[in-house]
C-alpha cells in the first residue's frame, strides 16, 4: 500500500510543479476586436468625428491583439489593423499595451507610412461579447471615435 501512496504523491508532485512552471510562462493577452459591421442596429461598428476631413462615411473598425503581461520579449507589443471606411482607409499597425488600472488597457498604435497613429482605451469593466466600449484618440486621421459593440478579452496572468 505505501508504494501506491507514494506513486501516487509522486505523481501529484510532478502534476503541480508542471503547473507551477506553465503558469509562469503564461502571457496575458488583449485583443480589441469591434464588429466591422458598417451598418445601423444592434451591432454597429464604431463612428469617427474627423477633425480634418469631412467623408459621408464615419465609420471605423480595428482588431488588434497585443502581448500584456509575460516574461517573453514580446511583452506589451501589439499587432493588427484599422480601416476607415469613408476614407477608404485600411492599414496594419503596430505598437504597445499599457494597463494603467486593473482591466484599463490603452493600446497605442500606428502604420509605418504615418497614415495611422492612434490611442485606443477600453472602458472598464470588462464585459463578454460584444458589450465594450472602446474610445480612440487619433492624430492620423486626425479625429476620436467611440466603438460602443466591442469585444475587449484579457487572458491570462494579469
Amino acid at each position: 500500500m505505501s508504494r501506491i501512496l507514494r506513486t501516487v504523491s509522486i505523481f501529484c508532485l510532478v502534476l503541480c510543479l508542471t503547473t507551477l512552471v506553465g503558469a509562469q510562462n503564461a502571457s496575458e493577452q488583449i485583443i480589441f476586436a469591434n464588429t466591422d459591421n458598417p451598418n445601423s442596429g444592434r451591432t454597429t461598428t464604431g463612428t469617427f468625428v474627423y477633425t480634418s476631413a469631412n467623408p459621408a462615411d464615419k465609420f471605423f473598425g480595428f482588431w488588434i491583439w497585443c502581448e500584456g503581461d509575460s516574461a517573453n520579449p514580446y511583452v506589451g507589443e501589439c499587432q493588427g489593423s484599422m480601416y476607415f471606411y469613408g476614407l477608404g482607409l485600411t492599414k496594419h499597425v503596430t505598437g504597445h499595451v499599457t494597463e494603467p488600472s486593473q482591466h484599463a488597457y490603452v493600446m497605442v498604435v500606428s502604420s509605418s507610412d504615418g497614415t495611422v497613429a492612434c490611442s485606443l482605451t477600453n472602458v472598464p469593466p470588462i464585459k463578454p461579447g460584444l458589450n465594450n466600449t472602446v474610445n480612440a484618440s487619433c492624430s492620423a486621421p486626425a479625429g476620436i471615435g467611440t466603438s460602443p459593440n466591442t469585444v475587449v478579452h484579457a487572458t491570462g496572468p494579469s
